[in-house]
């Protein structure tokens, strides 16, 4: 042990730290957001339930050690497959609810009101 201790910021040693024991995967992972429904990787691990099927592409580093130690190191689907792929419209519906969720929260009231009104002619099924 040297005689001084060395002379570093308190969040560099801790950044050291995580990334020793946890790695550097868990803080690329956490910032990490689903482009179409707005999901944040934090919640999924929270709640355990993903909101869109594009999730699994969003979130692909933290699922796929997930899903290895889950189903005994497979993370290929062999089971059923969809009766029907998720239409256009319901594609656009996630992505236009991300947008009108992110314009609430920036209280960019306009955009939101805009937002809705794009939403309500998309088919009921489209926009759950």
């Amino acid at each position: 042990m040297p005689d001084d201790p060395p002379d570093l910021p308190l969040d560099t040693v801790v950044q050291g730290l995580i990334v020793a024991h946890v790695g550097e995967l868990v803080g690329d992972l956490a910032r990490r957001v689903c482009p179409l429904c707005g999901m944040k990787f934090m919640e999924f691990r929270i709640s355990g339930r993903l909101g869109c099927p594009n999730d699994y592409l969003a979130f692909d580093h933290g699922l796929l050690p997930l899903l290895r130690r889950s189903h005994d190191g497979v993370t290929r689907h062999v089971g059923k497959t969809p009766r029907r792929l998720p239409s256009p419209e319901a594609t656009e519906s996630l992505r236009l609810r991300a947008q009108l969720r992110q314009a609430v929260a920036c209280e960019d009231y306009e955009e939101a009101a805009r937002l809705r009104d794009r939403l309500r002619p998309l088919p009921k099924d489209a926009t759950r």
